[in-house]
């Protein structure tokens, strides 16, 4: 990934809509009490999230007993306030999302607040009070990542990809300008005054959700699906290796397991000779959710062997890129 592409849409995002007010939001959160992070969220959200507000039932709801709203919002800053703290020093860039506090935490709040505020809101207000660890997405953004439900699973995948997105831009600029990790880290931030989290939402918004930001492709539809053809063909040869394993044989999964890997193998094909790199996301996405193909997805994990969720978010990434 270009990090040239993520400077000049910070440029253009900063120039089209300006980032006064969420400096000041941000600012009144990292250094007020309950009632004033209260107060700056609040007003962020109602200009920042007036979609919920104005289109929903529970935003319409929320909006109309403005009083009771604002409590809420209250009572769930104080309440989540200790999780919030054991988080101040927690990084998506530097540390692991998988450690098991973190990813209890990260899902606990995001669920909480997702009651008060909605998706959108909950990432937003999260932002405002941890911008180095939360990420800021809305309906657009949560489609083109691939994420149907945008529950508190499904914001921490988000989280992951947001992760691995960031770190291929940190990457390319220590590349390009002969820095560390770290010094390239800090010149993005000093060169734009943002958290990179900050930068990659203003980079989603602009090309997913405004259309107005077009990134130059790494790789031709073509070269993509070629490597998510790649991909696949791993997981259903360690499919095949599982089929043959005396426990699976014994157990009377080896005609499943080896039928889905046939399956699988023949439908992403199928799109892939049509070049349809979108039938093939919806293809796989639906694959995670049918019940044979979680079945499946045991006996491949017991096995060793990889499966369509140990692979999907790349290919997402890939398919995005």
């Amino acid at each position: 990934m270009d990090y040239a592409e993520l400077i000049r849409a910070h440029a253009l995002y900063e120039s089209k809509y300006g980032n006064n007010f969420y400096h000041i939001a941000l600012n009144v959160c990292q250094r007020g009490g309950i009632e004033e992070k209260t107060n700056a969220i609040v007003s962020f959200l109602i200009y920042f999230n007036k979609v919920w507000y104005m289109h929903s039932d529970e935003g319409r709801n929320a909006f109309s007993n403005l009083e009771k709203h604002v409590s809420d919002i209250y009572e769930v800053i104080k309440t989540t306030a200790p999780i919030i703290e054991e988080l101040k020093d927690v990084s998506l860039i530097d540390d692991d999302l998988d450690d098991t506090f973190i990813e209890s935490s990260i899902k606990t709040l995001y669920k909480r607040f997702l009651d008060v505020f909605g998706a959108t809101g909950a990432s937003k207000a999260l932002h405002l009070l941890n911008p180095k660890l939360f990420v800021m997405w809305d309906d657009n953004i949560r489609r083109s990542y691939q994420i149907d439900i945008p529950d508190e699973d499904g914001y921490l995948r988000f989280l992951k990809m947001a992760k691995e997105e960031i770190v291929e831009f940190i990457k390319d600029c220590a590349e390009k300008n002969g820095l560390s990790f770290e010094d390239a880290e800090r010149f993005i931030k000093e060169k734009t005054g943002m958290e990179l989290t900050k930068l990659l939402d203003e980079l989603n918004y602009l090309r997913y959700t405004r259309r107005e930001f077009i990134q130059k492709a790494e790789l031709s539809d073509a070269d993509k699906i070629a490597k998510i053809v790649r991909i696949i063909n791993e997981i259903v040869e360690g499919a095949y290796d599982a089929s043959k394993v005396d426990w699976v044989v014994k157990t009377n999964r080896s005609g499943m397991v080896k039928a889905s890997a046939d399956k699988l193998k023949r439908v992403v094909e199928m799109h892939a000779k049509k070049g349809d790199l979108e039938g093939i996301l919806k293809y796989l996405q639906d694959v995670l959710n049918d019940p044979t193909g979680k079945e499946v997805y045991k006996v491949l994990k017991a096995c060793g062997k990889k499966a369509v969720e140990d692979v999907y978010d790349e290919i997402v990434r890939i398919a995005r890129s």
